[in-house]
């Protein structure tokens, strides 16, 4: 296992985007919990961004860029993916913009339903959980 030192301030932005992460992801069972299943996987996409915006942080020791493509996210982090894993994250990718603008919304709001999203609920926790235990181990604390 490799550990890191890293500078204050990355240290900083990195437990910035976990901390979000983890809060987006709470909200999102919470959401799914009171039923709002678009609005949970919405939740859930931004929790495996900002985690990816961690580990893009943690290894460039730059801030993040400004995108919401989870597969753009991963590839600029370095994260080796199978084409199962990117396809996954493709699809994953689409909850932002499907559950943010109304012409689209509605269609994935009918596909939303709670089958749908328990599914990708739990890929996305699996996600959450492989990227922490093999790309966010982190670092030595000073």
């Amino acid at each position: 296992m490799i550990l890191y030192q890293l500078s204050m301030r990355t240290r900083e932005i990195v437990n910035f985007w976990t901390k979000e992460s983890n809060e987006d992801f709470a909200a999102a069972k919470s959401l799914f919990n009171s039923g709002y299943y678009s609005r949970s996987l919405f939740f859930a996409h931004l929790s495996l961004e900002k985690l990816l915006k961690a580990i893009f942080v943690k290894n460039q020791e730059t801030h993040s860029p400004f995108s919401h493509d989870l597969l753009f996210l991963s590839q600029k982090s370095k994260i080796v993916l199978d084409q199962k894993q990117k396809q996954e994250l493709d699809e994953i990718s689409t909850f932002n913009v499907r559950a943010r603008y109304d012409n689209i919304k509605r269609q994935f709001h009918k596909r939303a339903n709670k089958v749908y999203t328990v599914k990708w609920l739990k890929i996305i926790n699996f996600y959450r959980l492989w990227l922490k235990n093999n790309y966010l181990k982190l670092y030595k604390k000073k």
